[in-house]
């Protein structure tokens, strides 16, 4: 359990054994009954455990001249809401997400040059959660590679 909705002192050298019935304890120690404080997280979710992720891309490779073809790339990617922590609470859910990823390949010979792009709506989302930090999906992004293969 975080330590936030324990009593003030609880992670320092004030903290208290739990109270035991029945138990002796040391002259000058005293306990702390926690009860109070615990949380059953039985049949909670996994944290980041979304129910439904899924994917789906499209593409098609059309010939260009003799030896070069052109192949545009979509993809379009659906993840649900999750929660970051096993204490299930609004503050830790971070909320479904549907990305648009884009690529277009030219091939010619030994060559491949790529445009490519993520999130190509420029979606804000959640990607992680520790309740005190918020840590979000890249913005869209987008970029060019060139690849030249040896021996083709």
């Amino acid at each position: 359990m975080p330590d936030t909705f324990l009593p003030p002192g609880f992670n320092s050298g004030l903290g208290h054994p739990q109270c035991v019935a029945g138990h002796m304890y040391a002259p000058g120690q005293t306990c702390f009954d926690y009860t109070p404080y615990e949380i059953d997280v039985g049949g909670e979710e996994n944290p980041y455990g979304p129910k439904i992720t899924a994917n789906i891309s499209v593409d098609y490779a059309f010939p260009v001249g003799n030896s070069s073809t052109l192949d545009p790339r979509l993809t379009f990617s659906h993840t649900d809401s999750q929660y970051a922590s096993i204490f299930q609470s609004p503050y830790t859910e971070m909320g479904a997400r549907s990305l648009l990823d884009g690529s277009i390949d030219f091939t010619h010979g030994s060559w491949l040059v790529q445009l490519w792009g993520k999130n190509l709506t420029n979606q804000t989302y959640v990607v992680g959660d520790t309740i005190t930090n918020v840590f979000y999906g890249a913005p869209q992004t987008v970029g060019l590679r060139a690849n030249y293969s040896l021996g083709h």
